[in-house]
């Protein structure tokens, strides 16, 4: 039994309305676990139009998904951390056969939009790289990694130590939404001092599959805050080969996942770092890059409001990000990790309650 989790009691409104939100956010996951989809199947056996998707692409979407195995549908399908939740509950209930292969063809369909607007809807382009994307999330075991710290699954040793020793260095974590939703990966590089290429690729992906299952934005995206604040070149910067991988594997394999890549106080020395790996970095996701000073380090005159405050209300940044930032909170891995939700960014089970409605 997973403990039940701390609530600070406070009498600030702003925090009230943070917790009513989060209220609200659980109740829906708890009913979308319990209910499922609405929606039907349609007598063609295709998948139904999903909201802000053209006619071409739902056809492009159907022709996709009909070039994969239904093994690679329940694997793409299971790229949403719900789904992954959702299909036992389906499993258990009274759904029909007809009605859970739906149910995964609607989930399924998230991931190949994703593939297909990366590749300027060119099919047999996003489908190569949907069957690449699968494949690694087989090798790479995405499933055992979301659930490695969950109590109520087996444990697998090795794994756990080794991603728990990343962990530690509290180097990267989930914290916070912006005004849209969208959960932050937050990456403190200075804190970095094991550069494994194995563990330090599972500590990337199980922070950003964290991050993209707190997620509330409609989009599904998440935005990174890299904190460069007191980096050296010569002690915290990655071996080259390191850096390389993981850039691949998030270019590769994460399409669509980011909204905004915000770098905070990144030194002179960053131009180093920026001329090794810049050519492993597609245009488009540079292009969602901003570089940005802290409340830290910016001048008296605009500390009052950095550039996070347009995307960041205070209840939901670091005083280092935005001025009177609320999350103040020192990473509690225990916490963080044993009792809080996958699907729940750190900081959030220390909301107090609110009142019942």
């Amino acid at each position: 039994m997973t403990p039940s989790r701390p609530a600070t009691h406070t009498g600030n409104g702003r925090h009230w309305r943070s917790s009513l939100r989060q209220s609200l956010r659980n109740s829906i996951h708890r009913l979308s676990l319990q209910r499922g989809s609405s929606s039907r199947k349609s007598p063609s056996g295709k998948t139904e139009k999903n909201p802000g998707v053209s006619k071409k692409e739902q056809d492009q979407l159907d022709c996709m998904l009909d070039c994969l195995s239904q093994k690679e549908l329940e694997a793409a399908a299971c790229a949403s951390y719900c789904y992954s939740q959702r299909r036992q509950v389906l499993a258990d209930s009274e759904t029909t056969k007809s009605e859970s292969a739906h149910e995964r063809r609607k989930f399924a369909a998230l991931l190949c939009l994703n593939f297909l607007r990366s590749k300027n809807h060119c099919t047999k382009k996003a489908l190569s790289k949907l069957k690449a994307t699968l494949a690694f999330r087989d090798d790479t075991q995405i499933d055992k990694l979301r659930t490695v710290f969950d109590r109520k699954k087996p444990v697998d040793c090795k794994k756990t130590s080794s991603l728990l020793a990343q962990l530690e260095q509290k180097a990267a974590y989930v914290q916070g939404y912006d005004k849209d939703g969208r959960a932050t990966y937050i990456f403190v590089p200075r804190r970095v001092h094991n550069h494994d290429e194995t563990s330090t690729l599972n500590l990337h992906v199980y922070t950003l599959e964290r991050a993209l299952a707190c997620s509330q934005s409609d989009d599904g995206q998440v935005n990174a805050v890299v904190d460069f604040y007191g980096f050296s070149y010569s002690q915290h910067a990655p071996p080259t080969h390191v850096g390389k991988h993981f850039l691949n594997v998030f270019r590769q394999h994460y399409a669509g996942a980011v909204h905004h890549i915000f770098i905070v106080d990144a030194p002179r020395s960053f131009r180093f770092l920026w001329t090794i790996f810049a050519p492993f970095i597609g245009q488009g996701t540079r292009e969602k890059i901003k570089f940005l000073k802290s409340v830290r380090t910016a001048s008296k005159q605009s500390v009052s409001r950095s550039a996070l405050s347009d995307f960041y209300d205070r209840e939901e940044a670091t005083p280092w990000m935005v001025a009177g930032g609320e999350k103040e909170c020192e990473l509690d891995l225990n916490e963080y990790l044993y009792n809080t939700r996958f699907d729940q960014a750190f900081g959030d089970s220390r909301i107090a309650q609110s009142p019942k409605l």
